[in-house]
């Protein structure tokens, strides 16, 4: 349930910032900056065949010191490949090895555990057939994530980024299989990605890491705290209510019935009926907005009305639609334990 992650540490005082390059080969990537003074960023050079498994290492000075960063794929570094998924089993000892490998390159004693985490990959694989991945990817594609930007690749990837949040649905199958073709997946790997729908949350910058971390009770974005499979259980649900896939996925030609059930023949249900309408005629356009000059300026529902009847078609289990009905997607427990998250 975690992937790719970013692990800051502080390089001590005690080691000056040449004596720590000059102990492997570190490249410059970046100089100064002259907004935030002199400041510079050095990448070390791993060899390509390493370079998929081992951390990748970032020495960054900065007006607060010099920061050691070690970005990797956890599932990758402790198994070659991310169709595994890891858990809270498998951490302490991914802790070990990245404390153990950069302590080693750099020269201090870097505490992976108690790291802060610069970004964190939380993701899932749903076994949902082959033949159903696309049917997924363009149900999740109709929903509306705040503040997001919507991306859609055909019908193997939808992504809802923001600053410090992407939500990303696509076909683990297709992607490996483009891998494979590069000579970047082994043939086990590519097995092993058939009919999997891959969800992944990600989170990015400091600001929403640190939001991350309140949000579920915890002091700080350490490494420890933010990297287990509470968090990214917790994570993942709230991403799959955003998509509407923690529901059934109705026919487009039942969701009246649907509201009908859910609200009975009142003026609600005529009103999201309508509402439903005009999505389905004028997509998204119908959110009151800058529509380069397609409609007229009053053109369509204002942001609160569309946003709450966006909210009451999704407790009656209306909003995604799809050529045909798909089942709720359900995250499993590593120790098997299954909780349809609402």
């Amino acid at each position: 349930m975690i992937d790719t992650v970013h692990l800051r540490h502080l390089v001590p005082p005690s080691l000056p910032l040449g004596d720590l390059l000059s102990r492997a080969p570190f490249l410059t990537r970046c100089g100064h900056t002259p907004a935030a003074g002199e400041s510079s960023t050095y990448v070390l050079n791993l060899p390509r065949d390493d370079a998929v498994t081992l951390p990748q290492l970032t020495v960054s000075t900065t007006a607060s010191g010099v920061w050691c960063t070690a970005a990797l794929s956890v599932p990758k570094h402790l198994y070659g490949n991310n169709v595994v998924m890891v858990s809270d089993a498998d951490m302490p000892r991914a802790f070990a090895s990245v404390s153990r490998f950069v302590t080693q390159v750099c020269g201090f004693e870097f505490d992976a555990h108690h790291a802060l985490v610069g970004r964190a990959d939380y993701c899932y694989n749903f076994a949902t057939g082959e033949a159903n991945v696309a049917a997924y990817i363009d149900a999740g594609a109709v929903a509306t994530v705040p503040r997001a930007n919507r991306f859609k690749i055909n019908s193997t990837t939808v992504a809802f980024v923001t600053k410090g949040r992407v939500i990303k649905l696509y076909g683990k199958y297709a992607q490996v299989s483009a891998d494979r073709r590069e000579g970047k997946a082994t043939d086990d790997e590519w097995r092993a990605a058939e009919g999997k729908t891959r969800l992944e949350v990600t989170h990015r910058r400091r600001d929403a890491l640190k939001r991350l971390a309140e949000r579920h009770g915890l002091e700080d974005r350490r490494a420890h705290q933010l990297l287990t499979t509470d968090v990214a259980h917790s994570e993942l649900g709230r991403a799959l209510g955003l998509l509407g896939l923690d529901k059934p996925t109705r026919p487009v030609d039942t969701r009246m019935d649907i509201l009908r059930e859910k609200y009975g023949d009142t003026k609600r249900c005529r009103s999201l009926a309508a509402f439903l309408y005009y999505l389905d005629r004028y997509g998204e356009a119908t959110w009151r907005r800058d529509a380069g000059g397609r409609y007229p300026a009053w053109y369509g529902y204002s942001r609160s009305t569309y946003m709450a009847n966006v909210r009451l078609l999704r407790d009656a289990g209306a909003w995604v639609k799809a050529d045909r009905q798909l089942p709720p997607l359900v995250l499993v427990w590593p120790e098997g334990r299954a909780a349809r998250v609402s």
